[in-house]
């Protein structure tokens, strides 16, 4: 039978330590992309949505959020 070989070794305590590995590679990567780089480059991390015009303007705001952001002032980068 076919068993699943984790980097960690087997078992409960293997598992435990891949997922806890896991959970605090994703706990530091959202803290340095929600909190400590929008600080250090004075940027503003949230989504602000573009409430009129048509759906084709609409997306184009939205795609164009991947490149220009807003600063802490609330104006575009």
């Amino acid at each position: 039978m076919a068993q699943r070989q984790y980097a960690f070794g087997n078992g409960a305590q293997a598992f435990a330590k891949y997922y806890g590995g896991a959970f605090a590679d994703q706990a530091i990567g959202n803290m340095m992309t929600e909190a400590l780089f929008p600080v250090l480059l004075s940027q503003d991390p949230r989504y602000f949505t573009k409430g009129n015009g048509g759906v084709w303007r609409r997306t184009g705001y939205a795609l164009s959020r991947e490149v220009v952001t807003r600063g802490d002032d609330g104006r575009s980068l």
